[in-house]
């Protein structure tokens, strides 16, 4: 009786292709985790939307890991780890900034004036002393900035600077160069 080889068949799947799964999968439980503080009006607090980078964090490691583990040989350049974890970011990002338009343009339209009022005592509280005009000016900058159009794309833009030093500190840890055979 011959021996046999048995050779693992691996599946090939793209980084991007697995980054989108877990983006989406990401996205979605930032969007959920999301909607419970707005459910229970905690959406305005600084610090508890900030959370919600946890969930990122742990997604872009998991992704990674999986990519790494079921379609690499257990190996995976720093360069391809911090490409997996930007791309679970990117795709994570984008999906919030479709719900957020939503919630913003359909959902609560009340929400732009709560973070006008707001920007408004933060600049009372900053410059007690503060003139109409000067106050005028800077309403007139914040209203520009809080439409649902402006602030889907300054979401964007803000999760994806987060994304970007996030994937560069996971992928650290995801990474695993193979060993150079001399």
């Amino acid at each position: 009786m011959e021996d046999f080889e048995v050779i693992e068949n691996k599946s090939t799947k793209s980084i991007a292709a697995n980054a989108l799964n877990y983006g989406v999968i990401v996205g979605f439980a930032m969007l959920v985790y999301g909607v419970i503080l707005y459910a229970f009006d905690m959406s305005m607090n600084r610090i508890l939307p900030m959370l919600a980078y946890i969930l990122l964090i742990a997604g872009m490691y998991i992704g990674s890991e999986k990519y790494k583990t079921s379609y690499t040989d257990g190996y995976l350049s720093y360069g391809k780890s911090f490409r997996s974890c930007f791309l679970i970011g990117l795709f994570a990002s984008l999906l919030l900034v479709v719900w957020n338009y939503i919630f913003f343009e359909f959902i609560d339209k009340g929400m732009a004036t709560q973070i006008l009022n707001k920007a408004q005592e933060s600049m009372l509280e900053s410059n007690p002393n503060m003139s109409e005009d000067e106050m005028n000016m800077g309403m007139k900058y914040v209203k520009m900035f809080t439409t649902p159009v402006m602030m889907s794309i300054m979401g964007l833009l803000y999760n994806l600077f987060f994304s970007v030093i996030l994937a560069l500190i996971v992928a650290i840890f995801v990474k695993k160069e193979e060993p150079v055979i001399i």
